[in-house]
């Protein structure tokens, strides 16, 4: 199906000429990139104000990485915590105290916050 035609106002028809320095182009590029737009849409955007952000489409493998490794920590910690009460409850003894399991919560607990302030 062919695309609607475009009435005269929303017709492109005006252009603006603009040099960059091979270092400003790079910035522009690798911001445009990041925000899944090519770079003249990113520039469009930018110079009429409209909202450019980070695309959520793209992500850093890296950061995803670190944010299941401390998922699978705080699992790991909670499965420790949840035998803890449980042998708790039914009077047996454990292997583990609640000391230990609240040191390895605060070194995850640490450890998300850090990420997280990278991450926002």
């Amino acid at each position: 199906m062919a695309r609607p035609t475009k009435q005269p106002h929303e017709k492109r028809t005006e252009r603006h000429n603009l040099r960059y320095t091979p270092a400003e182009m790079r910035h522009i590029q690798r911001q445009a990139q990041l925000a899944g737009l090519d770079p003249t849409e990113y520039m469009r955007r930018l110079t009429l104000r409209e909202s450019v952000g980070v695309s959520s489409s793209r992500t850093d493998p890296a950061l995803i990485t670190e944010v299941n490794r401390l998922a699978l920590q705080l699992k790991y910690v909670g499965v420790t915590a949840n035998k803890l009460a449980i042998a708790t409850h039914m009077e047996r003894e454990f292997r583990g105290d609640w000391r230990h399991v609240a040191s390895e919560i605060d070194a995850v607990r640490s450890e998300v916050a850090d990420t997280l302030k990278r991450i926002v």
